[in-house]
């Protein structure tokens, strides 16, 4: 899984203007704008991959910003992209959304996503298989279907998953291991 080249990553000179652009915006709400821009899609597809619905993803991806430039002062600048803190938000937004609708939280499973689950996995992709796998993933909690979805279905790295969590890298490593395992384990039964 060749996760190298994602958009997550940037230059400590792009991340330090980001930082610039933020502290301006504590000032001048209305500076908050290009990092609105810079970021809207991005968070609005990590909700839709959430909530499954186009209107509901638009309107928690509002409250993410909403949230965002009314808590700006709570930010702390940790020399990581803006988004990590974005997404931290996006999470809290659609676990709200959850809680407060009481419905049944949505992935999104693509063929070669699940594909490369099954590989890690060390499982045959046979249709059975498959299937069984995403009924294994059902009965994962909250968490550990979001460590899921984050590394295999939107393919982040451990770097960045660790970041949008608040983890280190390793932890998030191992983390994710553990939920593999657990997904092993549940098979067999």
């Amino acid at each position: 899984m060749d996760l190298s080249h994602s958009k997550y990553h940037q230059t400590q000179e792009a991340i330090s203007l980001e930082e610039e652009q933020l502290r301006l915006a504590l000032r001048k709400p209305e500076a908050f704008a290009p990092i609105y821009e810079k970021y809207f899609l991005q968070i609005y597809r990590f909700v839709l991959q959430r909530v499954g619905d186009e209107d509901t993803a638009g309107d928690v991806t509002s409250q993410v910003f909403a949230k965002a430039l009314f808590k700006l002062r709570d930010y702390k600048f940790k020399g990581l992209p803006f988004s990590a803190w974005l997404y931290r938000v996006a999470q809290n937004e659609i676990g709200m959304f959850f809680r407060q609708q009481n419905r049944q939280r949505v992935v999104n499973v693509t063929t070669e996503s699940l594909g490369d689950m099954m590989d890690e996995i060390e499982e045959d992709q046979h249709e059975e298989r498959l299937q069984m796998v995403l009924t294994t993933i059902k009965k994962l909690n909250m968490e550990e279907v979001e460590l899921i979805q984050m590394r295999f279905f939107e393919k982040m790295s451990f770097k960045e998953i660790g970041d949008i969590l608040d983890i280190t890298e390793t932890n998030a490593r191992v983390k994710t291991h553990r939920v593999i395992e657990k997904i092993r384990k549940l098979m067999k039964q």
